[in-house]
């Protein structure tokens, strides 16, 4: 863990210590997970945002193509 103790330590100190692990501990916990949502976010939405982006274009080619041929009667 984060503290070592050590047997000449005395017990206030000790208990001390374990208090500030305990409320560190989630609060850290947290903190890790919170940085691996956002890698991964991170991540996705680039990837998302060239598929976006993909679409788009092809969208805008299927558009002009239909334009450009129009319907034949």
């Amino acid at each position: 863990m984060l503290y070592l103790f050590s047997a000449a330590s005395s017990s206030g100190h000790t208990i001390r210590s374990i208090e500030v692990l305990l409320r560190a501990g989630p609060i850290l916990g947290l903190a890790i997970l919170l940085m691996i949502v956002w890698v991964i976010s991170f991540l996705v939405y680039h990837i998302a945002g060239f598929f976006i982006h993909l679409l788009i274009i092809v969208a805008l080619i299927l558009f002009v193509v239909q334009l450009f041929a129009g319907k034949k009667r």
